[in-house]
């Protein structure tokens, strides 16, 4: 297994969830922990300062894909040359073991979201490709427009997440055009990329996404609204709270949080009680930034949720809100039965302190 593999591993099995935007790029996926080594794998290397023009085309998946891996790391103008074959490469996803051309995967594609799958150590020719088109920016542009507008939903799926990864701000129209797609994951991506853009004009649209019938864009809507930080979403956000699907509870209660949103405080609490551990989890994270003093009984009695993660974000939000009436729950929880919990309970105590007045 490769170093990237490794600490790919290592970070799935500490459940990390990273504090800034909750989506993950779109690369072929396996179930956490099944191996990769029947996976096609390159059986040399991809220098990255070889033009990767001619082995774009290779008739091996894997190769391709390094090719237009190496590409990425070429940038413009190195790579100019190469923007017709990568975006021929963006309809095709046979899965591949991820190369290690430069900095591995879990560098480049970041750390995952709870509750998707981990991209442990695959990759495709696709996903690269587009990796590859986003680095090589303005020349890649009118390609990639041309591409979202195409008949193939594979190739407008990956021309999507391309436009949302290189940042160009005359991406969000064409984008928003793709939101009513056909196919859910192109309308996925299409979201995620004007959240990664902070498309403050694309709100309205991507709230009208929340009503998505595919719960993967509706979760990756809140998220994104998140991301942009848009106001006149809570009211929208705060509804999602009751989406039946938990991953969509989880992403309002996070985008709430980044809000700082007092009026969802009472709606957030309720989600302490959610049948989903990773939803009140998200819900006490979110009413520590939130600060409001009105949720510490619920916080609480969070303080007594049967899993562990709920209780230590339960005592982080009442340190966060240092609301002296905490300190009776707190001073118990020193004696819970995960150290994670007892450390944050110490944690949340000196926070508060001993001259602490009920707010």
């Amino acid at each position: 297994m490769s170093r990237a593999c490794a600490m790919v591993l290592t970070l799935a099995s500490l459940s990390i969830v990273p504090g800034g935007s909750p989506d993950a790029g779109i690369a072929s996926r396996v179930p956490l922990g099944q191996a990769h080594a029947s996976l096609p794998r390159s059986t040399g290397s991809a220098p990255t300062g070889a033009d990767p023009a001619g082995r774009l085309g290779d008739p091996d998946a894997a190769r391709r894909a390094e090719a237009a891996c190496a590409a990425a790391a070429m940038g413009s103008p190195a790579a100019n040359g190469s923007v017709d074959a990568l975006v021929s490469l963006l309809a095709d996803e046979t899965r591949v073991a991820a190369p290690e051309c430069g900095a591995p995967s879990w560098e480049r594609d970041g750390v995952f979201e709870i509750g998707e799958q981990w991209r442990t150590c695959t990759t495709s020719p696709a996903f690269e490709a587009a990796r590859a088109l986003a680095a090589l920016g303005r020349i890649a542009f009118e390609p990639l427009l041309g591409a979202l507008g195409g008949t193939n939903a594979v190739v407008r799926r990956y021309a999507a997440l391309a436009l949302g990864q290189g940042g160009d701000t005359r991406a969000v129209r064409p984008l928003q055009g793709v939101l009513g797609d056909t196919g859910w994951e192109v309308r996925l991506e299409a979201v995620r990329a004007l959240g990664r853009l902070h498309a403050a004009p694309a709100s309205p649209s991507i709230v009208a996404r929340l009503k998505d019938d595919a719960p993967q864009v509706r979760a990756a809507a809140a998220g994104a609204l998140g991301e942009i930080g848009a106001g006149p979403a809570v009211p929208a956000l705060v509804g999602a709270l009751e989406d039946p699907d938990w991953q969509v509870r989880t992403k309002a209660a996070w985008a709430l949080g980044q809000y700082e949103s007092a009026a969802a405080a009472d709606r957030l609490a309720e989600r302490l009680r959610d049948d989903h551990a990773e939803v009140r989890a998200m819900a006490a994270w979110a009413l520590g930034e939130i600060g409001d003093a009105r949720v510490v009984p619920a916080l609480g009695g969070a303080l007594g949720d049967a899993t562990p993660r709920v209780r230590s974000k339960a005592a982080w939000a009442l340190g966060q809100i240092g609301d002296a009436r905490a300190l009776p729950a707190l001073a118990a929880a020193l004696k819970d039965s995960h150290a994670e919990v007892r450390q944050m309970a110490a944690w949340a105590l000196g926070e508060i302190g001993p001259g602490a007045q009920a707010q």
